[in-house]
């Protein structure tokens, strides 16, 4: 047995203290928002006999409204329109997800895969989405828009697991991009580069950046490097701890 939900408002929170959820979660959404919660609680667990969901297989979100707020950067995106469908599996949910982000830059369109498993409690994310412009999505976080400005189309995709308790542990990524300009306060102008490749992880619930491989391409000169970053106690006190190129 399936529902299917149409043009719900939903509000995704990463909340000061790091953990992310609906906000319904944070007792600060309407009831659309504990119903969505209340479904797909339960399509993560096994059957209750006797209950009135016992027979739910699967939850649909169409033509959803969605407003992202990260309460530690500042930050807030807004998402015309999520598609999704949720699926009840042997110890856990699986579910398949198309979602377009609003940005100065224009909409991206992200399509994504996630999987719960209800033991170890592990939520699993991977989604791969084309022409986003990392500029767009920095003017709306004035902590990210501090460290500079890198205008550019990005490909990629990333993929991330969130703990039971609602914290974001890790983040994977794997980036390419075509020309563009990188803009910092720590040199006198901008920098324009023909091409950039990125991979590597976020780690420690976002407090660690490791980068694995770091390849430009700028007037027909190439270069390649890692490095290994830490972010200060608030979260964007950044500082170097070990790089080389």
């Amino acid at each position: 047995t399936g529902v299917q939900t149409c043009a719900l408002p939903i509000c995704l929170i990463r909340n000061e203290d790091g953990r992310i959820g609906l906000g319904a979660n944070f007792g600060e959404v309407a009831p659309q928002g504990n119903m969505l919660q209340l479904l797909l609680a339960s399509l993560s667990q096994p059957p209750a006999q006797g209950s009135p969901l016992d027979y739910l297989s699967s939850v649909g979100i169409a033509e959803a409204t969605v407003w992202i707020e990260d309460r530690i950067a500042g930050a807030e995106w807004f998402a015309p329109r999520l598609d999704a469908t949720a699926s009840r599996r042997s110890a856990g949910v699986s579910a398949e997800l198309d979602l377009i982000l609003a940005l100065d830059s224009g909409a991206v369109e992200f399509t994504a895969t996630a999987d719960y498993s209800d033991v170890p409690g592990i939520l699993t994310f991977a989604a791969a989405f084309a022409d986003l412009n990392p500029a767009a999505i920095a003017a709306s976080a004035p902590a990210l828009a501090a460290y500079g400005r890198v205008d550019t189309k990005v490909n990629g995709n990333v993929a991330a697991l969130v703990t039971r308790d609602g914290t974001l542990s890790r983040i994977d990524f794997d980036l390419a991009s075509g020309p563009g300009i990188i803009d910092s306060k720590t040199w006198n102008q901008p920098i324009a580069f023909d091409s950039l490749a990125l991979r590597g992880t976020v780690l420690d619930s976002l407090r660690v950046l490791r980068i694995d491989d770091f390849f430009f391409v700028q007037s027909g000169f190439s270069g390649e490097g890692a490095g290994f970053f830490t972010f200060g106690p608030d979260g964007f006190g950044f500082k170097i701890g070990r790089a080389h190129v």
